[in-house]
């Protein structure tokens, strides 16, 4: 199947486990092999501002259809686990 690119935008994304992640927003291109290297898909909002874009890489593509992507459960995964690290505020009161 072949997709133009501004079919390819705008395409639902979601997990194999059916979790959407977001839109596919941009490409990014290998030049060398005139191939797409990864998506950039587009997350919902949190408190009216847009989340940082997901990167995709081809790699965790399971399939792309023209109605949507279907990518492995882990992506998104690295920047929760991240976030779950981070405390959520540190004390600046001293320790008596």
């Amino acid at each position: 199947m072949i997709l133009p690119s501004s079919q390819i935008k705008n395409l639902p994304v979601f997990t194999k486990s059916e979790i959407k992640l977001g839109i596919i927003v941009d490409l990014e291109l290998d030049t060398d092999s005139q191939s797409i290297l990864r998506y950039v898909v587009q997350r919902g909002q949190i408190l009216g501002r847009l989340q940082e874009p997901l990167l995709i890489h081809r790699s965790q593509v399971l399939f792309l259809t023209n109605e949507k992507m279907i990518v492995e459960d882990n992506v998104g995964e690295e920047e929760k686990e991240k976030k779950e690290s981070v405390p959520m505020y540190e004390s600046t009161a001293p320790n008596y």
